[in-house]
């Protein structure tokens, strides 16, 4: 057998066994100062260092730069920075920022206050306001009231007085008409006549409104003349059936987004020599310039009022006609007087923009709509919210309360009609009534018996109050409808379109 030698020393055969064990460890430290006392030994108190050359260095700050970077950026995803640029505007000059620079965009200024936001963050302070607003969340969820002018409880009274009697002569009637039979039969076979008619409704005139697209169309109350509202800042009254341009107002500087006819308008009043009916306010118009303005019978403007901070929506009288109420993107609704052309009141409420607004036949209750996807129910008299219509699922464009007084209609981006039972406080049905986005809901005048809807598929459809079943299908124009309107007589329909053009629909004869 061949063994290996190391050294000279053979190595352990397979019969040999090898012993461990452990090092003797109790002279270890008599030894080790022994050896440092010898100077065989060198132990230094600190740990010898090298000095890192240029590159290493550089190395170095660059991965501490990044750090720094990725640790910015994490916390500038979670500054919340508003969209708005007045918002943006507001914010720099509460932290005593220069709130514009010269040659400065709105994307600009939005990113200078997002870095400056971000730097505030990293040193630990908080600049966006959050932390006030923590503190006084719990008296912001309290019920505040603010100090009003006379004006306004004059209004109020004249509204509790007014509506008063328009509620006991409305709940009489419905009281009568539910143990008549006869009249309940007659009823059902006018209804019934009035939707066949309504199911034979063609086209009857197709007119170019204007060089840009038509927000809204509204009849005047006699149904003989016919308000159009463009984003050219004109609005056009039309005479019907004949479709001829009767004047043009023109006074508004930004897009004009509705019209409005004052409810006691009466249709001779143009034709009238006396310059006192010419002076009357017969409608109202609402801008993106953010005003609203009154114009007399003749096209003439007689006020422009003054108060909203962002673009004005939508403008709608109040049932007694002593008032008009228009809506914002600032959030608020206001009300304001006719003849003395106050305001009256600034309701706030919403938390987005406010777009649509209704008040119900007695003129007690106002319906508000906005872009957060809820409907506010009003009281006139009091200044209260009473209720909070919440179901949709997007933002909320327009809203009207039927005659009968306790039904309210809301269109939504989430392509539904919502029928709401104010006597209940709930949603009473839900139609799915278009394929794209309801810009505008209408009853039928005076009596309420089918519901319009005009939505940005191209369609304006007639619903039944009956059992919500689609009636009618109006379809003819080449871009979104922005409006539709019926007629107090019946005769007519009318939709306002983003392909410049407005059409008139008539029964088949």
């Amino acid at each position: 057998q061949y063994q290996r030698r190391v050294r000279g020393n053979p190595c352990p055969t397979m019969g040999e066994r090898i012993h461990f064990g452990g090092i003797d460890t109790s002279n270890l430290q008599a030894g080790m100062a022994s050896g440092v006392a010898a100077g065989n030994i060198n132990r230094a108190e600190r740990p010898d260092t090298m000095p890192l050359n240029s590159a290493a260095i550089a190395a170095e700050n660059k991965a501490a730069e990044l750090k720094a970077s990725f640790a910015k950026r994490k916390i500038s995803r979670s500054v919340a920075v508003p969209t708005n640029d007045l918002q943006v505007r507001e914010q720099l000059r509460r932290i005593g920022e220069p709130i514009c620079f010269f040659g400065e965009t709105i994307p600009d200024r939005r990113e200078r206050l997002r870095e400056l936001l971000t730097e505030a963050a990293q040193m630990g302070l908080d600049l966006t306001g959050t932390g006030r607003e923590d503190q006084g969340a719990e008296a912001q969820d309290e019920v505040f009231y603010t100090e009003g002018t006379p004006d306004l409880l004059a209004c109020r009274k004249r509204i509790a007085e007014y509506s008063l009697l328009r509620a006991h002569k409305r709940i009489g009637d419905a009281k009568k008409k539910r143990v008549q039979y006869e009249a309940v039969e007659e009823e059902d076979a006018v209804v019934l006549e009035l939707f066949n008619g309504l199911q034979t409704m063609t086209s009857y005139a197709s007119n170019i409104g204007d060089n840009r697209p038509i927000a809204h169309v509204e009849f005047s109350p006699d149904s003989t003349k016919l308000a159009t509202a463009s984003w050219s800042g004109m609005c056009r009254l039309w005479k019907l059936p004949q479709c001829t341009v009767l004047a043009e107002l023109q006074g508004h500087t930004g897009r004009a987004t509705s019209i409005n006819w004052h409810p006691e308008h009466k249709g001779d009043a143009m034709d009238e020599e006396d310059g006192d009916s010419n002076r009357q306010v017969a409608l109202a118009s609402s801008s993106a310039d953010s005003t609203v303005k009154f114009w007399a019978a003749d096209g003439s403007e007689l006020a422009t009022l003054r108060g909203h901070m962002a673009r004005a929506n939508h403008t709608v009288f109040h049932p007694m006609g002593r008032h008009v109420g228009s809506t914002s993107h600032d959030t608020t609704w206001k009300l304001w007087d006719i003849e003395t052309h106050k305001e009256l009141q600034s309701q706030e409420g919403h938390s987005r923009a406010c777009y649509g607004l209704d008040f119900n036949g007695d003129g007690s209750l106002a319906v508000s709509s906005g872009l957060e996807g809820v409907c506010l129910v009003w009281d006139l008299r009091t200044g209260n919210c009473v209720h909070t219509l919440q179901g949709h699922v997007k933002q909320v464009l327009s809203v009207a309360v039927a005659p009968n007084g306790y039904e309210v209609a809301s269109g939504s981006d989430d392509h539904t009609v919502k029928i709401w039972d104010l006597r209940r406080m709930k949603c009473s049905y839900t139609i799915p009534a278009h394929t794209a986005m309801v810009s505008s809901v209408k009853w039928q005048p005076v009596h309420g018996h089918y519901l319009m809807t005009a939505a940005y598929d191209n369609t304006c459809r007639l619903w039944s109050n009956r059992d919500w079943s689609r009636i009618m299908t109006l379809e003819g124009h080449e871009s979104r409808l922005m409006g539709a309107s019926a007629s107090a007589d019946g005769k007519y329909v009318a939709t306002a379109s983003y392909d410049r053009t407005w059409k008139l629909w008539a029964q088949e004869s």
